[in-house]
């Protein structure tokens, strides 16, 4: 495993626990930059309907010469994996939602009354 390996693991799994429990974590030893980035380029995601756009190789790009960043692909590399993590825990949340809300509804026939209490 190389050091950018170790870097990207230790990114991911940083971000991770900042998801899981809402509070600031310490980010890994040389990983301040590459945390700023990413919580700059979370700030500016698109979305859609259903949730977050994966943060597109553009965006990163774009970022890296606005601010006048030297951006190299082991850094897209880790942004993107970092990346992968927020999208999949955002989704994983949503299912959990899903099923909770899934389990709460009503089971059982509609009786005659139900029906004539809810149309009449």
């Amino acid at each position: 495993m190389t050091a950018i390996d170790r870097m990207e693991k230790a990114m991911v799994s940083a971000l991770k626990q900042a998801l899981a429990s809402r509070k600031s974590v310490l980010v890994p030893p040389g990983g301040n930059l590459l945390w700023e980035w990413f919580m700059d380029l979370n700030a500016v995601r698109t979305w859609h309907m259903n949730g977050p756009n994966p943060i597109s190789y553009a965006d990163i790009v774009s970022y890296g010469q606005i601010n006048r960043w030297s951006i190299q692909p082991h850094h897209v590399a880790i942004l993107r994996a970092m990346d992968a993590a927020y999208v999949e825990y955002f989704y994983s949340q949503r299912e959990n939602k899903s099923e909770e809300n899934v389990s709460r509804q009503p089971t059982g026939e509609l009786s005659a009354d139900l029906f004539d209490a809810v149309f009449g």
